[in-house]
């Protein structure tokens, strides 16, 4: 979480949206120790989005689906989205979509491949999968996540806090995927 907020304060963004916020752990975290104007989240779950509300009351939460975000074109200074894309059928559709309501910056983690499941296994979990948490069905090393990313955002910084990879880029506007 500090690696998240570290890079998060190098935008001085006011204005925050997580993107698959679920039970807001990451918004009461920036809440907590970086107080912005707007902070909102976003998220599939109602349950998630009521035990958000509980969690971080200070943010304004809504519904959505990342496909098709219910939100104007480059509104927020920071988008920030994170343990989300490796479950999805379309990481690049989402990702369009991430950078269409982003204005200056977006925030994207996953978890490292294959360090991810090593570590699943090291602790008996997952055995029977190779590691493999239920639903993770994209799987991304530094390198690769990188240059993923760098299709929709210029990188400005990548972390590896273990055993998740963090980039932090420059939405290009006018990109269109």
């Amino acid at each position: 979480m500090r690696a998240l907020v570290d890079l998060a304060i190098q935008t001085d963004a006011c204005t925050i949206l997580d993107v698959g916020c679920g039970e807001g752990l990451v918004i009461r975290q920036l809440d907590l120790l970086w107080s912005k104007e707007a902070i909102h989240g976003v998220d599939i779950s109602p349950e998630l989005l009521k035990v958000a509300q509980n969690i971080a009351s200070n943010a304004v939460y809504f519904a959505g689906n990342v496909y098709q975000l219910p939100l104007p074109d480059h509104y927020y200074d920071l988008v920030i989205c994170t343990e989300l894309l490796e479950h999805l059928n379309n990481p690049q559709a989402a990702l369009a979509e991430i950078t269409r309501v982003g204005k200056d910056h977006c925030l994207l983690s996953v978890p490292h491949e294959p360090w991810w499941r090593i570590a699943n296994v090291m602790r008996g979990s997952y055995l029977t999968k190779c590691g493999n948490t239920p639903g993770h069905i994209n799987h991304w090393s530094r390198q690769g996540f990188t240059k993923f990313v760098s299709s929709y955002v210029n990188v400005v910084d990548v972390r590896q806090p273990f055993p998740w990879i963090m980039v932090l880029g420059r939405v290009r506007t006018g990109l269109q995927q």
